[in-house]
């Protein structure tokens, strides 16, 4: 046995059973060697460590392992070298005297003889375990090897049926591999029928399990094998027993017969010929010149006849048959090979003539249709097949044949093909070797190609590659999803009905090709309509669901500040506040309610930003001022929770052009943001550095910060970032969506940074210099002054609800107006054509007519009557920009949106009372 090799399998064989071989590690002996050399060390060192704690004690405690490790992986040599090696350390380091090499008690050394010895039992042990387990090794090699070289098919079983080796010639019969039987039951893998019956006959595995005796298959058994094929089969199985007799398995040895069997059938049939040709000997000499007759009756039946050439002589022989074929009275024909010649169609002569000239030179029989004239001048087809036969010399000698008249096939034929030319679809006609024999017109518009560049050609050329074979199946019904080869190379996609004809030939496909481009087009073009039929519902259904998010963040953000408004306004109807308390609960309603407008005012900033409305007022800002008017708006916030804001901008003035309003409320809101997630005590910077043509507004904060996942949307519309509490914070999400908008209108950008959530983040605001624009056609916007008084100006309040009208009566002759008021638009025209004030203030919507309706018949009125212009301003909660271009397109002069602002609302009074007295 070789054991020079590390790791090495004996034999690639050993895969029938678990390889008891693998079991023994293979190593070089200077691997083995060297190893036992390692454990020993190893192992004495380890006992050196455990001196402090044991001392002199259990001296052999850790080298028994070494050498049982060092015996099992390299047998008795190298436990023999570690027994050695620790037997010498133990006596030095662990036996008194330590440290030398003298025994002082005689019984210690009693005891490392004793080592030594038990060393090197384990390691005989050992190396027996090792020879032994090589042995069996090679005894299932040896078996393997046996098994696969049995000239027939073995299987072997365990004690339950299932498969433990499988010989190659068993594996190639059932259609199973060795790897996929094993472990399986027998059953599976050895599958046997009654070749007669078909029912499943006995496994004889199983029936040596139940008897324990040699037993073998029944006659007449046939295997199936998993491939499909039927096998019949013979030969027996017999028990597998140990030496005391114990039953461990079963070994079936079986073969395949077919060729024995066919060998007996054809015997059997030999010696029943034999047994009939005796008897057909005599029935066919008294039925000879029965069958003769029969035979002429069989051929005028068929209006066929036989004729005979012999070559040397020139002539020809025909049967009364053919001469009646051809329209001679028996007996009549010339019997020449000229006389022959004449009876052929002058068009076919020559290519009868010539077929017959090739098989004599080929030395080949032949087959050959063509047309013929009878004697009574009709013509009629025929088709002539003919055996060549050979003198002694091997030179041809004679012709042999029969002539059919086909003439009725021929018209059937014609009959067919001039169907198949009128079919208004494409048409193939297609032989069993997939030839095209037929076509029509149709089929020459569909492919390109003209007719006799199809005939003759393989059908596979008008096909698609990647279709491979399918036109030349034969097979019936409808295909869809197919396509033909255009000659321009194209694909064109059809629909075939097939159909088998089977003829005197052999088999055709009839195949009819439709066009099915057109009606392709139309269900691609139904296809994408659903796909975006589908795809328009998914957008719809995820709008649906994101308005019924902003409707119910918008719910809360409304309900939110009224909660308060309305809690104040109970508690100070009741009376029940002190003066303090009182001033309180004002501050606390007129900030609730300014938070309603600025969110308000928000959403209609979003609706002109979509609709492309948002107006700008361009004017020469400083930088510096808007700054601090925006960090004036938000210091209170920051002083309550003790945030620093530290503000560091150049020296000098630093010129901006645009609107004053709209950059306030872009810094106002980041500056706000930067408050609401900074914690207490924290500290918020404004850097403001110029460069170029630009100038750069930044604002850090060390606050909650954004993450990395959201960063990318944080200027999205209704976009917000959880918080680290699992809710998203207050807000319907559009502020920074409006920076954003406000800063590109200006023709500025903005970005956002965060190093992640908890280490605040910094927002980047940039726009160009004054200088950097070109400069407005419109003055500067001079700052109007609020107007102390609106005496002695009459003012029409029309408004349907009763408060509104009440608050504008109240702040309006707070100013000094006179001031009266309606509910309808028809009570407004009545009040204006009885005593016409100097101004009109309407909302907008009304019941029955509203406040569009009201302007108009207004206009109307002045212009019927001639009278001067009534200034008219609309009052009213629509705010957008389309409901002010609405309002000043149907006759009003001003678009004031609720909530209004008193000191906003005298000045567009003021003002178009004014331009009307101009």
């Amino acid at each position: 046995m070789k054991r020079g090799t590390a790791l090495q399998p004996r034999a690639r064989a050993r895969s029938a059973a678990p390889a008891l071989a693998g079991r023994v590690i293979r190593l070089s002996a200077p691997a083995r060697y060297g190893l036992a050399v390692a454990f020993a060390l190893a192992a004495i060192l380890v006992r050196l460590a455990l001196d402090p704690v044991w001392g002199i004690r259990f001296p052999y405690i850790t080298l028994f392992p070494a050498i049982m490790v060092s015996a099992w992986l390299g047998g008795l040599g190298p436990g023999i070298v570690t027994t050695a090696i620790s037997g010498t350390a133990a006596e030095y380091f662990w036996i008194e005297p330590r440290g030398a090499w003298v025994v002082a008690d005689k019984s210690e050394l009693l005891g490392v003889l004793i080592f030594v010895v038990v060393g090197v039992v384990i390691s005989a042990l050992n190396e027996a375990w090792r020879r032994g387990t090589d042995a069996v090794a090679e005894s299932e090699e040896r078996l393997s090897v046996t098994v696969s070289s049995i000239g027939d098919a073995v299987i072997a079983t365990d004690d339950r049926g299932r498969v433990t080796q499988l010989n190659p010639i068993a594996a190639a019969l059932t259609g199973w591999t060795h790897e996929d039987a094993v472990g399986r039951p027998l059953k599976d893998v050895f599958v046997i029928v009654n070749e007669r019956s078909r029912q499943p006959v006995e496994n004889p595995v199983d029936r040596v399990l139940k008897e324990g005796g040699i037993t073998g298959v029944a006659n007449h058994t046939v295997l199936l094998s998993k491939d499909g094929r039927e096998i019949p089969i013979d030969d027996s199985a017999a028990p597998i027993r140990t030496t005391d007799g114990r039953m461990v398995g079963v070994v079936m040895v079986f073969r395949d017969i077919t060729e024995r069997r066919r060998v007996e059938r054809d015997h059997a049939a030999l010696l029943e010929r034999e047994r009939a040709a005796h008897d057909e000997t005599e029935r066919s000499r008294r039925s000879a010149e029965t069958a003769v007759e029969q035979l002429r009756v069989a051929l005028e039946a068929g209006r066929m006849g036989t004729w005979e050439y012999t070559m040397r002589t020139g002539i020809v022989k025909w049967s009364p048959g053919l001469e009646a074929i051809h329209g001679y009275s028996p007996g009549t024909f010339p019997g020449t090979f000229d006389a022959f010649r004449d009876e052929i169609y002058p068009a076919d002569r020559d290519h009868v003539l010539t077929a017959i000239r090739q098989a004599v030179e080929q030395r080949r029989d032949h087959q050959i249709e063509y047309r013929i004239v009878r004697t009574d001048g009709s013509v009629r087809w025929v088709e002539g097949r003919g055996q060549l036969f050979f003198d002694e010399r091997e030179q041809p000698d004679r012709m042999i044949g029969v002539c059919t008249d086909i003439t009725e096939r021929k018209n059937a034929d014609e009959r067919f093909r001039l169907a198949v030319e009128a079919i208004p679809t494409a048409m193939f006609v297609v032989d069993q070797h997939g030839t095209v024999v037929l076509t029509n017109k149709e089929t020459e518009h569909l492919l390109g190609y003209t007719r006799e560049e199809i005939l003759g050609q393989a059908v596979d050329r008008f096909v698609p590659a990647r279709l491979g074979e399918g036109y030349q199946r034969p097979r019936t019904g409808i295909e869809r999803d197919l396509y033909v080869l255009h000659k321009d190379g194209t694909e064109i996609p059809v629909e075939t009905g097939f159909n088998r004809i089977e003829t005197a030939d052999g088999l055709l496909i009839l195949a009819a090709v439709t066009d099915i481009r057109e009606r392709k087009a139309v269900e691609d073009a139904r296809e994408q309509l659903l796909v975006r039929e589908q795809v328009a519902r998914a957008d719809v259904e995820r709008a649906s669901r994101l308005k019924d998010e902003f409707l119910a963040v918008l719910s809360h953000e409304l309900r939110t500040p009224l909660n308060a408004v309305l809690g104040y306004a109970h508690l100070l109807s009741a009376g029940d506040l002190s003066p303090e308390r009182a001033e309180h609960a004002l501050e606390a309603i007129q900030r609730n309610a300014q938070a309603q407008a600025r969110l308000v005012e928000s959403l209609l900033d979003l609706s002109r930003i979509m609709a492309g409305k948002l107006e700008l007022n361009v004017e020469h800002l400083s930088a510096a001022a808007i700054l601090d008017a925006a960090i004036e708006v938000i210091r209170p916030d920051a002083e309550a929770k003790g945030i620093v804001v530290d503000v560091s901008a150049p020296a000098g003035e630093v010129a901006l052009a645009g609107d004053g309003g709209r950059l306030q409320q872009v810094l106002w809101n980041l500056l706000s943001n930067a408050i609401k997630f900074t914690p207490h005590g924290g500290r918020v910077d404004v850097r403001v550095t110029e460069h170029a043509s630009q100038v750069a507004i930044q604002i850090s904060d060390n606050g909650q910060g954004i993450g990395p996942d959201f960063l990318p949307y944080v200027f999205d519309r209704f976009r917000q970032a959880e918080s680290h509490k699992g809710r998203s914070p207050a807000g319907l999400g559009l502020g920074l969506a409006l920076v954003r908008e406000m800063v590109q209108a200006h023709g500025g950008s903005v970005v956002a940074a965060s190093p992640g959530e908890g280490r605040g983040s910094t927002f980047t605001v940039t726009l160009p210099l004054a200088t950097a624009l070109p400069p407005s056609e419109d003055r500067p916007a001079q700052p109007e002054e609020t107007l102390a008084s609106l005496s002695p100006l009459e003012i029409l309040i029309v408004d349907d609800d009763g408060d509104a009208r009440d608050l504008l009566t109240l702040l309006l002759e707070s100013r000094g107006a006179t001031v009266s008021s309606v509910s309808s638009a028809k009570e407004a025209l009545s009040a204006v054509s009885t005593r016409r004030p100097d101004v009109l203030l309407a909302d907008l919507r009304m019941p029955e007519e509203d406040g569009y309706s009201l302007i108009r018949q207004v206009r109307a009125s002045e212009r019927e009557r001639e009278t001067g212009r009534l200034p008219a301003i609309a009052v009213t909660a629509y705010a957008s920009a389309s409901d002010r271009e609405r309002a000043i397109a149907a006759g009003y002069d001003a678009h004031v949106a609720k909530p209004v602002d008193p000191d906003a609302l005298a000045r567009a009074i003021a003002k178009a009372a004014k331009a009307e007295n101009v």
